[in-house]
């Protein structure tokens, strides 16, 4: 993990160190949460939940119970959310758990096989957490879908799960199983998936609409989305960056030739800070934007035909002049072919065409 000051501009690493006490143990990080007290945590592939102490500069194991009740289900932590009573859920690939700060004490959510009012599994993904208006905490798992965790008492202990899956003959439910990114926005649900691309809830009808490759996306894997204040949703695939406009249902799409550190994305690498800026990680380092200065050039270029050719030859100049708005041929010449050029430089790359 780096910490990086932005008034000295310097960076400090916290390296892979044993699991010793007061020593600072850090290895494969999935997720970091500031919480209302200003005590950051931070999530670790291997060593489960930490707890950074500022004045020492130190990382702590949280939990280290020999109680099997009272620690994390699993080790291998994704993702931390803090909810309105401040407790912690942590997503694991051993399922969910609900961490009381003040006594210290861990409840776990678990799949089981015998109850349909589970949850649909243990693997829960880094991006696929997130709280809706009503505190209903939503979550993405590999292979088993979308689950939706509502509570039946005030003290949010007893839950039930509602599942989603795909259903190969519905094309509005859910399209890919493989959950990987959610994002909650008022009566809307906008999830990604690992292959099938981006996805809308609509939390009144229950009905799912499904936005790929076809409709525009760069790559059908949704690492991360991101909501920025003009609405738009920014995206991190496995190809590039994406923006897109729910209102239009068009995507403007950013490649490592538009100033990207490289075309691919990581797995929960994303954050929005105070100020509206959006910072996605990659293979090779990360990129930082402020969405209102990101500018799609939506500029139509010219195209003008250069050329007409007849059986591979250039008609005959008399015949057809750059003037002409029509050019006739006997039903015998049926071998045509034409050259054009669009008159525009500036991203010749981008421009598309369509006959």
């Amino acid at each position: 993990m780096l910490r990086f000051s932005v008034k000295t501009n310097t960076i400090k690493h916290y390296f892979t160190k044993a699991p010793e006490k007061g020593r600072p143990v850090v290895s494969n990080i999935n997720a970091i949460l500031n919480d209302k007290n200003n005590v950051l945590w931070v999530a670790d592939w291997n060593y489960g939940l930490m707890k950074y102490d500022r004045k020492k500069d130190i990382f702590n194991t949280v939990s280290n119970s020999y109680f099997e009740h009272n620690r994390l289900s699993d080790n291998r932590v994704q993702r931390i959310l803090e909810d309105k009573k401040g407790l912690l859920w942590i997503g694991t690939e051993g399922g969910l758990n609900r961490y009381d700060i003040a006594s210290d004490t861990f409840i776990r959510y678990q799949h089981d096989p015998n109850d349909n009012t589970s949850l649909s599994s243990n693997s829960i993904q880094a991006q696929a957490m997130t709280f809706d208006k009503d505190s209903n905490l939503w979550l993405g798992t590999w292979s088993f879908g979308l689950n939706k965790m509502e509570f039946s008492d005030s003290k949010r202990l007893n839950a039930k799960f509602r599942r989603w899956v795909n259903m190969p003959d519905d094309p509005t439910s859910l399209p890919n199983n493989n959950v990987i990114s959610l994002l909650y926005d008022t009566t809307t649900l906008w999830i990604g998936t690992f292959g099938g691309g981006l996805s809308r809830l609509d939390l009144n009808t229950e009905k799912f609409t499904t936005y790929t490759t076809k409709d525009g996306l760069p790559n059908n894997i949704i690492f991360a989305i991101i909501k920025d204040k003009n609405g738009h949703l920014w995206l991190s695939t496995d190809y590039g960056v994406s923006m897109f406009d729910p209102l239009n249902g068009t995507f403007y799409n950013y490649t490592k030739e538009d100033g990207l550190q490289d075309n691919h994305f990581f797995w929960g690498a994303a954050y929005k800070d105070k100020n509206g800026t959006i910072f996605f990680g990659g293979i090779k380092g990360i990129n930082s934007f402020v969405p209102e200065e990101v500018k799609p050039d939506t500029t139509m270029a010219k195209a003008v035909i250069v050329d007409i050719k007849l059986f591979n030859k250039s008609i005959d100049n008399q015949r057809y002049n750059s003037l002409s708005k029509v050019v006739e041929f006997h039903y015998y010449e049926n071998f045509i072919s034409f050259e054009f050029a669009a008159l525009d430089y500036s991203e010749p790359k981008n421009n598309l065409y369509k006959i």
